[in-house]
């Protein structure tokens, strides 16, 4: 309706009648004039020629589902979507399950209100938006891997270096490829990630001090997404599972608060925590739908409420006919139903390439070992559900505690509302540059490949090459083009036997279907009473007063078949698949032919999924400028551009013990070291650091953070573009100590990630008498450190104008 209304102009109608108002006793009315209403009437009435679209009212609900209704326009759904995905605070509060207090019954109806619910006729249509659990696994797992984020967890962090140092350890579940060249869209690589084998080998007595954060993060997430995939468990243990890393997050961000920590560096993205929330939100919703809103008794499989389906199937076309027409589409049907159901059949098969790495995509939805349909056709009553709410509780408080996060210290600071705002768990538009570039599944590129090539060749100069050469590009180009044309024949030529085989898996279908639908018409078992495996929470332990198998068993328990057979054996298995198909026999003598660096392939992806995104074929990025060898000799170049910059900005700020800071005592002769101890500027004040491990952008300023792992290590402070470091402040005389300001409401060891320039210099020598709680430090470093700190202003100074974005 318009915000201004058309009145009347008639002087009769609006005229004022003294009259008629004054000395009669009249009251004046605070409702809107007769002719204003009117108007209003007349703007939001329904205009005549509508009137045929409504029907009329003793018109059954049923016919009226049945009515051809106008068809919503693209710009509707369009409005939807941005809707659905706005960032503003919803009107309806959705903090269910927010409080630590163990959920009750009221609580437990207003997340069953919440979903939008319409009624029809006695029916009931309800929305229950989650996420694919699959993508949130490999979502957390990319989060770990972030150079610019370090994941602090009380005591400890979890971070990229840990899982790098893992891989390349003896006896490691984990393939090499798992964290060099990652490719982060690798379904084996995150199940081999968060599986049992490889949280078993981090439990060794070897390594669990130094990787306690990370045993439980693979813990408490890998379980969670768990409660999705596992085909045996039962609800009541997905519901705990659930609950218990909600609870997690929870505690986890609560403490990051107090501590004084960017969320935004120090715990997991936006996005992630996002996703995690329609994990945990959506499979509660459906528990409540098959429990509550379903007319017969149905088994719940989560593990098909996803994308991964569709995801198999648009791949599968993709191999046929890369970029397929619906009409293709259409054609493809059979042929993608029979090959589909070949590899639903073969399980055997596809359990077998789960150990493949940089495998991409596996699809594993139609995997039955291990089916307990009566477990997921039983359902938890509300009044139960808060049992597991309370043992998820007391979990995730155990799991903190192992962290060094006091469950009492953390809930004795509890605001009246101690979780983030809504605001925080809705899509922010920066995107973490980390988890921007993903790579597709290299088999599926190969046509992508071979048409950038082709492109190539037909664009080159002939003149430059040999009549040889010249010969072999145009028999190869004919090649390609025929394997392209058999790809088409492929999908529009259809045998006799197939429609006999369709109706053959008709019959087995139907088969299974009625097996199936028997075994739900089992007895009743009566379930066990809850138990506390992990720990009640009410106390403070360590890593070593926990029993780590605990975690293993519960995740073998729970884990998928597929993902028990994931993890690496042998130290001399041969990683990747040996095979080389004809497209890819092509795409090497291409390169014979043409010279091309092995970087443009990733450009041929790019412009290839560009292409089927925008439809724009004619489209064609900046080629990149020089092979790996040119762009490392350009950040080197650059490193140099920015220690020359910080040396000027330290003379011109007159910077005590320059001739330290300068280079920040790193030389060829002694470069910078994991385990070194080194001065740095941190939140206004100056500190010891040790190094736990730095990171580069060694391939230009706009490429991921790179950890450096070579030897002997960096020699020029400027190279680096991050460093992990953990924080000592001064105590009294030479003692420093590890407890710092921010973290002293819990007594926990502070870590951040720092930028080079707040760098200062290294230790002349290693401290004394270095404990938990801190160490000394030498006669000489103790001479410098008082000599930095009568320089503190100026040093402020400098750092605050190297931390100047260079817009040059």
């Amino acid at each position: 309706m318009a915000s201004i209304l058309p009145l009347d102009d008639d002087d009769d109608k609006q005229a004022f009648i003294a009259s008629e108002w004054i000395g009669v006793g009249k009251k004046y009315s605070f409702g809107l004039p007769g002719y204003v209403q009117h108007a209003k009437n007349v703007a939001i009435a329904i205009p005549d020629h509508f009137d045929s679209y409504f029907p009329s009212d003793n018109l059954p609900v049923l016919q009226f589902l049945a009515l051809p209704l106008v068809k919503e326009s693209a710009a509707a759904v369009s409005v939807k979507v941005q809707l659905w995905f706005s960032e503003k605070t919803p009107t309806v509060d959705p903090k269910v399950l927010y409080t630590r207090d163990v959920p009750d019954s009221k609580l437990l109806k207003d997340l069953r209100s919440m979903l939008p619910q319409a009624w029809l006729d006695g029916a009931k249509s309800i929305s229950d938006p989650r996420q694919d659990s699959k993508h949130a696994l490999k979502t957390i797992r990319n989060n770990l891997f972030s150079g610019s984020r370090l994941l602090v967890l009380g005591n400890h962090v979890a971070s990229y270096s840990h899982i790098h140092q893992a891989a390349h350890t003896p006896g490691s579940p984990l393939y090499h490829r798992d964290v060099e060249k990652v490719d982060r869209q690798d379904d084996n690589a995150a199940t081999r990630l968060f599986s049992s084998s490889t949280l078993e080998f981090l439990c060794r007595d070897d390594l669990r001090d130094s990787m306690t954060g990370v045993i439980i993060y693979l813990f408490v997430f890998g379980d969670a997404i768990d409660a999705y995939q596992s085909r045996s468990i039962s609800c009541e243990e997905r519901l705990q599972s659930l609950l218990r890393l909600r609870f997690f997050i929870d505690g986890w961000l609560l403490f990051l608060s107090k501590s004084q920590y960017p969320k935004s560096s120090y715990t997991i993205s936006r996005e992630a925590l996002d996703i995690i929330k329609f994990i945990i939100e959506g499979y509660i919703g459906l528990v409540f739908i098959f429990r509550d809103h379903l007319l017969t008794s149905e088994p719940l499989l989560p593990w098909l409420h996803s994308t991964e389906s569709c995801e198999h199937t648009f791949g599968q076309a993709r191999q046929i006919v890369k970029d397929f027409t619906y009409l293709d589409f259409l054609h493809m049907i059979p042929k993608l139903r029979v090959k589909m159901r070949q590899e639903n059949l073969v399980v055997a098969q596809s359990i077998a390439t789960s150990k493949l790495p940089a495998n991409g995509y596996t699809h594993t939805y139609f995997h039955t070992l291990g089916l307990d349909l009566f477990k997921l056709s039983r359902f938890p009553s509300d009044s139960r559900i808060q049992d597991l709410a309370t043992t998820a509780m007391d979990e995730a408080d155990s799991l903190l505690s192992v962290l060094g996060i006091n469950p009492f210290h953390l809930h004795s600071i509890h605001a009246p509302n101690m979780f983030p705002s809504i605001d925080t768990w809705f899509l922010d538009t920066e995107i973490d540059d980390t988890l921007e570039n993903y790579d597709d599944d290299d088999q599926e590129l190969e046509g992508a490949r071979l048409n950038h090539l082709i492109h190539l060749a037909d664009n080159l100069h002939r003149t430059r090459l040999t009549n040889e050469d010249d010969d072999r590009l145009l028999g190869l180009t004919c090649a390609s083009l025929a394997l392209t044309a058999q790809d088409t024949i492929d999908a529009y030529q259809i045998d006799d036997t197939l429609s006999t085989s369709i109706l053959a898996l008709v019959v087995d279908e139907r088969r299974e279907v009625s097996v199936v639908s028997k075994q739900l018409r089992l007895p009743p078992v009566q379930l066990d009473e809850p138990s506390h495996p992990l720990g009640t929470g009410d106390g403070q332990f360590t890593i070593h007063d926990f029993d780590l198998s605990l975690l293993c068993t519960r995740r073998r328990d729970h884990q998928p078949e597929y993902a028990k057979h994931c993890a690496r054996t042998r130290d001399d298995q041969k990683e990747g698949s040996s095979e080389e198909s004809i497209k890819q026999q092509l795409i090497r003598e291409f390169h014979k032919v043409l010279r091309e660096d092995e970087s443009s392939l990733g450009t041929a992806a790019g412009i290839d999924r560009r292409n089927r995104w925008t439809g724009n074929p004619g489209y064609t990025p900046v080629a990149a400028t020089g092979n790996a060898k040119n762009a490392a000799a350009a950040a080197s170049k650059a490193a140099t551009k920015a220690a020359a910059h910080r040396s000027e900005i330290l003379r011109k700020h007159n910077i005590p013990v320059l001739h330290l800071v300068l280079s920040g005592s790193i030389t060829l002769n002694r470069p910078l070291k994991v385990g070194d101890y080194a001065f740095l500027f941190v939140e206004g004040g100056i500190h010891v650091g040790k190094i736990m491990f730095f990171y580069s952008k060694l391939m230009g300023k706009n490429s991921p953070h790179a950890l450096i792992t070579s030897s002997p290590g960096p020699t020029n402070i400027s190279a680096l573009s991050n460093i992990a470091i953990q924080v000592y402040r001064h105590f009294r005389g030479q003692q420093f100590s590890s407890i710092t300001q921010a973290t002293a409401i819990f007594h926990t060891a502070q870590f951040l990630l720092l930028p080079p320039q707040h760098f200062l210099t290294v230790l002349v020598s290693k401290p004394h008498t270095i404990t938990e709680s801190g160490f000394s430090l030498g006669s000489d470093d103790y001479t410098t450190f008082g000599m930095l700190r009568s320089g503190i202003t100026s040093i402020s100074r400098a750092v605050k104008e190297l931390s100047k974005k260079d817009t040059s």
